[in-house]
């Protein structure tokens, strides 16, 4: 196992400081940053193992720009403030022709026997996403690819679906571009996941949506429909569905390419885990400090408040910053503490 690696992380960016006062309030470039040792770390997504949070992450080079050849990194914490680098534990397999390129965004959960890992697989033959097998969390034997049974949708006559374009019985199909998520708890024995998705035979930077699937076992997975449209973004990259009292949560990244080009963090919320997700008037995510990011993941801390992970500049996590649930379905993010503010477990 590696070393800790944690230090202090100077983003290239204008304007990284505090713009609100507060106990323990930092330059935001003084914050501590979990990155590992010589690599970049991006794209997080977590589980947890009694009291052990586990970071799992897109990693590569530092220096190597987008290098498509990224591998999946792991580190460990107890208050998910101090990380312990475990290293890489998952890359593409040469001889596996449909994950023989890269892989890339996953996510990681419990199964029946053991722990389970859907990642995006990139290859010349075969799915998209791709499953792997643990007994604890540090070695993984890659499975293959998932089966997923789609099917076609015929649109309800509903107002949500007309206000996006579509029309009261016309059938639509989607697929999983990328990026599965996995909710770590089973609900009545079957696990669920959302993935980044696009309607099929749409236009680029107007197809975006996320599906619900379900599965007994993580390796094949039954189309529950479609939860959310996403029509003014090409995709809704690494999607978390998670519920807070009595109503659901649907956090993205939201992607359009070329002229229209853009990333932003969006959250859509609903009373139900199957639709459909909308925005509330506050639906673009920013963290307090006014640090930049993409992609972020929400978990509870040991004390069972709600925090919000983020990826910075590509290349680090960012200190958990506390999460507030508003009435009208929005986040309201708090300072992120100072490491000094957290004495080390």
């Amino acid at each position: 196992m590696k070393k800790l690696c944690l230090g202090i992380a100077f983003l290239a960016l204008a304007g990284e400081y505090l713009v609100m006062a507060g106990a323990g309030a930092l330059p935001a470039a003084e914050l501590l940053l979990y990155k590992p040792a010589g690599a970049q770390a991006f794209d997080f997504w977590y589980a947890k193992s009694g009291t052990t949070y586990h970071a799992f992450y897109l990693q590569r080079p530092d220096g190597a720009g987008w290098a498509p050849n990224t591998s999946v990194g792991t580190a460990t914490s107890e208050d998910l403030i101090h990380w312990t680098e475990v290293g890489e534990v998952l890359r593409a397999d040469p001889k596996a022709k449909w994950c023989n390129l890269s892989i890339a965004t996953g996510s990681t959960w419990r199964g029946e026997t053991k722990w389970q890992m859907l990642v995006t697989a990139h290859g010349g033959f075969g799915g998209n996403v791709g499953l792997a097998e643990s007994d604890d969390l540090k070695k993984w034997t890659m499975i293959g690819p998932v089966q997923v049974n789609y099917v076609s949708h015929v649109v309800p006559n509903d107002a949500y679906w007309q206000r996006c374009g579509l029309n009261a019985g016309e059938t639509v199909a989607y697929r999983i571009a990328a990026d599965p998520y996995v909710l770590p708890d089973p609900i009545e024995g079957w696990q669920y996941m959302v993935a980044n998705c696009t309607l099929v035979d749409r236009p680029m930077n107007h197809r975006g949506c996320i599906g619900l699937m379900r599965s007994r076992d993580g390796r094949i997975w039954e189309d529950r429909g479609i939860i959310g449209l996403m029509l003014d973004y090409d995709r809704p990259e690494t999607p978390q569905l998670w519920q807070h009292g009595d109503r659901w949560y649907l956090y993205f990244g939201g992607a359009r390419e070329e002229k229209e080009f853009c990333r932003h963090n969006r959250l859509y919320s609903s009373p139900s885990m199957y639709g459909p997700f909308e925005p509330p008037l506050r639906s673009e995510l920013k963290l307090p400090d006014g640090r930049g990011f993409y992609i972020a993941k929400v978990l509870t801390d040991p004390g069972g408040q709600d925090v919000l992970l983020a990826a910075i500049g590509s290349a680090s996590m960012s200190q958990p910053y506390p999460v507030t649930y508003e009435a009208d379905g929005s986040l309201a993010l708090g300072l992120a503490r100072s490491s000094t503010e957290a004495p080390k477990p």
